[in-house]
């Protein structure tokens, strides 16, 4: 595709995109709250444990069994425990806040690529607001 060349304009713009995310300090900190989580052995376990638990109750729920009360219990009793933790707290919000940014762009992208003009600013926070966006994009 011609557009991605080396010194194309969409190339150009995209990398300065890229830099300008990587150069931004809140972004920043975010990709430090996902380092910090990663050393983070017990937290990292409690996540591992809290997706499978999770994974266990939405089964269940698929296949329409019951679930047992100390199922949910331990579920809800591990996450309050993991999400007590600063570390684990804030690396559940940057991932939220990263994959937000990545939608956010993913939209602005589709939209232009759609119509065939880039959308305004108000487009795209309307679909964030009125919660229009799929869980893909």
């Amino acid at each position: 595709m011609k557009f991605f060349t080396e010194n194309s304009p969409a190339y150009l713009h995209l990398k300065g995109l890229c830099e300008a995310l990587s150069a931004d300090d809140e972004f920043q900190e975010m990709r430090r709250n996902l380092g910090e989580f990663k050393k983070d052995t017990v937290a990292a376990e409690q996540l591992k444990t809290l997706t499978e638990m999770g994974n266990v109750i939405r089964a269940k729920q698929a296949k329409k069994e019951e679930l047992l009360p100390k199922e949910v219990e331990d579920f809800e009793a591990l996450r309050v425990e993991f999400l007590s933790n600063p570390v684990a707290a804030a690396y559940v919000d940057s991932q939220e806040q990263l994959l937000n940014t990545r939608k956010f762009i993913g939209h602005f992208i589709s939209k232009t690529i759609e119509r065939g003009v880039p959308p305004s600013l108000k487009e795209i926070t309307d679909i964030f607001e009125n919660n229009q966006h799929c869980g893909t994009c």
